[in-house]
């Protein structure tokens, strides 16, 4: 059939059908869809789908999906996928998904495009996956979430957890003139990690340890020499568990370049300059009676933005690195 299908019920078409369906409940052509269909309940092509789905329910088509499939519960494809797939539940394609898939649950069991939900999963993801939980058994793109997997070490992830087969994990404790004491891990792929860092000072005046997060990029130089540039901001504690309140929040950002030489299969030095932003809502970073004595007298910047005082000042850090 060539051109519309209204009804307040049901469409069929048994072949192809080019042109609009438009119906209550649902509409289901039995070859392929050229055009547009949208229903309340149900969309299916028996073949490929050429244009758009819209539905309430689920809108399927059995072989390839090369346009955009919207749905208030889930979009099925089940060989190839090109174009988006929007979803409230989820988005499956049983092939690899060439596009976007934007959805609670995102699968496509061979090779994923961009996909941005809470579980992500896919054999390989080529671009981009973005969610609580992403899983490629082979990856070489970008995963950002909470707890990201992949089998391949060539993949960029950004997250608190990162789990990649033959990846670069490693434990460092390192010190500088601030934090005296830092338990630094590192996990993530061949060249681009994230670090969870917990450093202490039992030294100053005023007692306290931070917690931080960031992410990195290792960088061979030649045989046992690497260098490493990290990020890290952490939310520092001062004379308590956790200083966290109007009046106590302080953050400390860091950035290292820390050059290393491998002194053993599994142990390396490293050493570098770091480059320390301290911001706090406390009255004074200047220490005194009632101010908080973290930033050095040899700051090279310092201010205040809106009810923050800040300081900037370089650093030196080093340490041994571990696995």
């Amino acid at each position: 059939m060539n051109g519309l299908q209204l009804s307040g019920l049901w469409t069929y078409n048994q072949g192809n059908f080019t042109g609009f369906q438009f119906s209550w409940f649902g509409n289901t052509t039995g070859g392929d869809v050229y055009g547009a269909q949208l229903s309340h309940l149900w969309n299916h092509a028996n073949n490929s789908l050429y244009g758009i789905q819209f539905a309430l329910g689920p809108n399927t088509a059995k072989h390839n999906a090369y346009g955009i499939q919207f749905s208030a519960t889930m979009n099925y494809a089940g060989t190839d996928q090109r174009g988006v797939q929007f979803g409230f539940l989820a988005n499956y394609v049983g092939g690899g998904s060439h596009g976007f898939q934007i959805s609670p649950v995102n699968i496509a069991l061979d090779r994923a495009g961009t996909q941005i939900g809470l579980v992500n999963y896919t054999d390989t993801a080529s671009k981009f996956q973005g969610g609580l939980v992403n899983i490629a058994r082979r990856s070489g793109g970008v995963q950002i979430g909470l707890i990201n997997y992949s089998g391949d070490n060539r993949v960029a992830p950004i997250g608190l957890v990162n789990i990649v087969k033959k990846g670069y994990n490693k434990l460092e404790v390192w010190g500088g003139e601030l934090q005296s004491f830092n338990l630094a891990l590192k996990t993530g792929g061949r060249h681009v990690y994230s670090i969870i860092n917990i450093g202490i000072n039992p030294f100053t005046k005023n007692f306290f340890w931070t917690t931080g997060w960031g992410f990195g990029a290792h960088i061979p130089v030649y045989k046992r020499l690497y260098v490493d540039f990290d990020n890290i901001t952490s939310l520092v504690h001062i004379n308590e568990a956790f200083s966290i309140g109007k009046g106590k929040n302080t953050f400390l950002n860091q950035i290292r370049f820390m050059a290393g030489i491998s002194v053993h299969k599994r142990v390396a030095i490293f050493l570098g300059p770091v480059v320390n932003f301290l911001f706090s809502d406390n009255n004074n970073l200047d220490g005194g009676k009632n101010g908080i004595d973290l930033a050095p007298t040899f700051r090279t910047g310092y201010g205040k933005i809106n009810n923050y005082q800040f300081a900037i000042w370089p650093g030196i850090g080093g340490g041994l690195r571990f696995f």
